[in-house]
């Protein structure tokens, strides 16, 4: 029986897990990763991280802290902190924003804002959490910002909709950073399917799909649970064209993943 080929992360056709996404800075990018609640994504996220980072010190000297954003509405401060260690993620190139905590858990925002602009002030109050992403050796591009689930600020600001969330909170991110990585769940737990937020949630996705210049799937395996497997990697293309002269472009695969303890493997599906 021939051995298995396992398969480092790599999405763009330069070998790289970024390309020029991070390089170039002709735009302000964005990257979509969807997953559901049996398919977790932090160790994804965490080699997505360790990526930036990598590219940040290969520019010249050692990251500065803010150069690379996590903020996170899924998991607090410490869990993150362990899958980037895990990762390999010097403590000092990575900023940590747990607004599990202080905005979820501590029931920081309203149960509900009757006027548009009490959502809007919101939306700006927590854009004002995220510090000023900090250029590296000049090169203002040379940064990410990465968020996780921030469609649940639709049931946590009553009336808060998927144009506002997109308008007010995810474009202006966007522009501050040279890529914008935002990870969503695409089964919300606990919600009707035909209920006001899960319309919503739907519709923010797939905005975000259709913003994106690429595209990460995490998918369970379709027939169970498997010893040897944990669940299928996508890559696609997004909708959003790459900029004009970008010469890499995204390399297409789906591949197994198997998640241990310590460790997240990929092979070739």
């Amino acid at each position: 029986m021939p051995a298995v080929q396992r398969q480092e992360l790599v999405l763009y056709s330069d070998h790289s897990v970024f390309g020029d996404v991070l390089l170039d800075g002709s735009h302000r990018r964005l990257a979509c990763v969807t997953a559901t609640m049996a398919a977790q994504p932090l160790w994804l996220l965490a080699q997505l991280v360790e990526a930036a980072t990598s590219v940040n010190r290969g520019g010249g000297g050692s990251a500065a802290a803010s150069s690379v954003v996590v903020a996170s509405f899924a998991h607090d401060a410490t869990h993150f902190q362990a899958a980037l260690q895990r990762a390999k993620v010097p403590p000092t190139s990575c900023l940590v924003v747990d607004w599990l905590t202080d905005f979820v858990v501590g029931a920081a925002a309203p149960s509900r804002v009757a006027e548009r602009g009490g959502r809007i002030k919101w939306l700006h109050a927590l854009l004002e959490e995220i510090p000023p992403v900090a250029p590296v050796s000049g090169d203002d591009h040379r940064s990410m910002v990465l968020l996780e689930q921030p469609e649940v600020l639709l049931s946590l600001i009553e009336g808060l909709t998927a144009d506002e969330l997109l308008h007010h909170f995810i474009l202006p991110l966007q522009r501050r950073c040279g890529l914008l990585v935002v990870c969503s769940a695409v089964d919300p737990a606990g919600e009707s399917p035909e209920g006001p937020h899960a319309v919503e949630w739907r519709r923010f996705v797939t905005s975000l799909l259709y913003m994106s210049t690429i595209n990460l799937q995490l998918q369970p395996l379709a027939t169970g649970h498997a010893r040897d497997v944990t669940g299928v990697l996508h890559v696609t293309k997004g909708a959003m064209a790459p900029a004009d002269g970008v010469k890499t472009h995204c390399v297409e695969a789906s591949l197994f993943y198997l998640t241990e303890k310590d460790s997240t493997k990929l092979f070739y599906n």
